[in-house]
């Protein structure tokens, strides 16, 4: 069973196969901080402590979404 964020399908970027070829959701880190922000009100801080907290720490299994930071910039060195 692929499993997904509850509220957050605007996040979704895509789906891929892992190597038991089952389907995985791909998710974009901003873009769920976004949704969150949005379904919950809350501003950029608590969203993002929220998502660290619950939605990038967590391990569902094998089908444990991927999570995609699009603003990948961030994590090049110079």
């Amino acid at each position: 069973m692929t499993y997904k964020i509850d509220n957050c399908d605007g996040a979704i970027l895509g789906v891929t196969v892992n190597s038991d070829y089952e389907n995985v959701m791909v998710y974009s880190v901003e873009r769920i901080v976004k949704c969150l922000m949005e379904f919950h009100g809350w501003e950029s801080q608590d969203a993002w402590d929220w998502f660290d907290y619950n939605i990038a720490t967590a391990k569902v299994g094998s089908t444990t979404p991927v999570l995609v930071y699009e603003d990948y910039e961030l994590f090049l060195e110079e």
